[in-house]
């Protein structure tokens, strides 16, 4: 997803490349932050799988905003990461994820929830 992006970026096609960061995001929640250099700070929600996991954007993941080549990438993705859509958007997906984790029981919330996730994207 993260390549997907920066392709769509290198093409000009920066609405696509909206769409798809935030696409990223939602698939590994930490990505954006080891590629900036940030702190990797663990959430406490729910994550289906080892890929979306701190852990895997820690070992696995070695692009950085500090490469040359990914210079102009990198000002577009931080610009795009704090605008009031990318925000609210991921905010609501952190939320309903943290409320997964904990609604371990309840399949019909559970069930609610993923659909309200899925809608974001």
């Amino acid at each position: 997803m993260f390549e997907w992006t920066l392709i769509l970026f290198k093409k000009g096609k920066l609405k696509e490349a909206e769409k798809k960061a935030f696409e990223t995001f939602t698939q590994n929640t930490y990505l954006f932050d080891k590629f900036f250099g940030r702190a990797v700070v663990p959430i406490d929600k729910w994550e289906g799988s080892n890929l979306e996991s701190a852990g895997f954007a820690i070992q696995h993941f070695h692009y950085s905003a500090e490469k040359e080549e990914f210079l102009d990438f990198a000002a577009w993705l931080d610009n795009f990461t704090k605008t009031d859509i990318f925000l609210q958007l991921s905010g609501k997906f952190i939320d309903i994820y943290t409320r997964l984790k904990h609604e371990e029981d309840d399949r019909k919330r559970r069930s609610a929830l993923s659909q309200q996730a899925e809608r974001l994207v």
